[in-house]
């Protein structure tokens, strides 16, 4: 099983990554090891995990959602606003389980939230386009 975490550090930007084990990864992006100097995160810590995507069968649907999410067009990429970041994650991967057959395995995906007002924004944001969550439900833990 794989996870998609979203990322966002003090100034806004967000960062999109897949792992086994996001605390874990969580730790390595904002640690000063030698082996990350040149990571996109490394100057630009420090990094809150404020959103994991679960339920993934496979770490290469985890990857594929990822591509997808840090390919969309120019206009809505960094610097983005965390809110739209999750509900753009929602919006594909809602779009990946209907279209793709490498998601034909998974029933449903969760995007787990920490803060109880973005789960809030991004739920306010989703609903007032009209989007449905198409199998990927939100859930505030807090």
């Amino acid at each position: 099983m794989a996870f998609l975490y979203i990322l966002r550090n003090a100034t806004g930007m967000t960062y999109v990554g897949v792992s086994r084990y996001p605390l874990v990864r969580l730790k390595q992006h904002n640690s000063a090891a030698r082996s990350l100097q040149k990571h996109y995160t490394n100057r630009r810590r420090p990094w809150t995990l404020v959103a994991v995507l679960n339920g993934f069968n496979t770490r290469a649907q985890a990857l594929r959602a990822e591509y997808m999410i840090k390919h969309q067009p120019q206009k809505i990429r960094h610097p983005v606003a965390i809110v739209a970041r999750i509900a753009t994650a929602q919006a594909t991967c809602s779009q990946l389980l209907t279209t793709d057959e490498r998601f034909h395995d998974v029933n449903a995906l969760a995007i787990v939230i920490w803060e109880e007002d973005l789960h809030n924004a991004v739920q306010l944001t989703t609903s007032s386009r009209g989007v449905a969550d198409g199998g990927v439900a939100l859930h505030f833990v807090g």
